[in-house]
């Protein structure tokens, strides 16, 4: 080899020319996992997958969403696992890759009721997300032209709305009114040993005798309790069978101090039956002896430490020496 000389090396090479006239395959065929831009201005390239490919354009689906776009073949690459490393924020960030999601179906795509007893049931709930005062009497007869199939259907109802009952304590006289209209006509099963009332009695006994229920669900089911027997669902006995439960559980310890929780189911429930008991000289006997009791717990700042509780039991105490006509809740 002289200086200035070359070597004359002949390298085995493929040639990648198609014989015969043979189309090169098309770039980023369907099922193909790309990065995209949406629009030609986009900052960022989106994970997607090609679902049709025609000439220069594919139709892709974005990670994450149902719908199509249409978007030519420029605005499209191969998928390199970190697709913020392919834009100008993510650019020299170790980004962690995130594991590979399904489409996500619509929000408005709800799951159909697969029976008659679900289908009971959507209706109901439907019905009571929209109850209202003055929309009461037309909800109502939607409920009860619901049609229920067996027992356990009637059972979740009863369920159903007694949660929501107990729950929204603004409205728990609304609903006393509609669960009348249901125990008045919503059929029975069983030989009549499974009736909307039967259940209701059952389910509202439960809760008013649960151990530690939280503070705002036992003086909801309290309330409850109290317009259930202002609408006539329930006797007098049990209501005030109620109260002296509540007085019990207040003094449960015997000295000390008072069940605070107790002591508030008290107070309400009384609030809420007071005016209808006095309108009967048995109840009004009873109601005396009830107001005894508070005026001595108020008293007592030993038994009743908490300001605020000794102030709400004489709010109730005062509340009834003026006719119940003071709003103490």
């Amino acid at each position: 080899m002289r200086p200035g000389g070359s070597i004359n090396i002949r390298l085995n090479t493929v040639d990648t020319t198609p014989r015969f006239g043979a189309p090169l395959p098309p770039a980023f065929p369907a099922g193909t996992a790309v990065l995209a831009k949406y629009t030609e201005s986009s900052r960022t390239w989106k994970r997607a997958t090609v679902v049709k490919s025609a000439g220069s354009i594919r139709t892709v689906r974005f990670d994450g969403f149902q719908d199509t776009v249409d978007l030519p073949v420029a605005r499209l690459k191969a998928a390199t696992g970190r697709p913020e490393a392919n834009s100008q924020k993510g650019a020299g960030k170790r980004v962690r890759q995130q594991p590979e999601r399904a489409p996500l179906p619509p929000a408005t795509l709800l799951p159909k009721a697969a029976s008659p007893s679900e289908q009971a049931l959507c209706t109901v709930r439907s019905c009571l997300s929209k109850l209202a005062p003055d929309n009461l009497d037309r909800l109502t007869e939607k409920v009860l032209a619901v049609d229920i199939d067996c027992a356990a259907t009637l059972s979740a109802i009863v369920d159903l709305m007694f949660e929501r009952a107990i729950g929204e304590t603004a409205f728990t006289e609304i609903y006393a009114r509609l669960f009348v209209k249901c125990a008045e006509r919503m059929p029975s099963f069983d030989e009549g040993s499974a009736t909307f009332r039967k259940l209701l009695l059952n389910r509202t006994q439960l809760e008013f005798e649960g151990q530690g229920v939280e503070r705002k669900r036992k003086l909801g089911a309290t309330l409850f309790v109290g317009q259930l027997w202002r609408q006539g669902l329930l006797r007098d006995q049990i209501v005030h069978g109620c109260v002296v439960d509540c007085f019990k559980a207040a003094e449960e310890d015997g000295e000390g101090t008072l069940q605070m929780d107790a002591v508030e189911a008290a107070c309400t429930l009384l609030r809420v039956i007071g005016p209808a008991c006095d309108k009967s000289e048995a109840g009004a006997a009873r109601t005396d002896a009830y107001m005894a009791r508070l005026a001595a717990w108020a008293a007592d700042k030993t038994k009743l430490p908490a300001a605020r509780l000794r102030f709400k039991v004489m709010d109730v105490v005062d509340a009834r020496k003026k006719g119940w006509s003071v709003q103490t809740m």
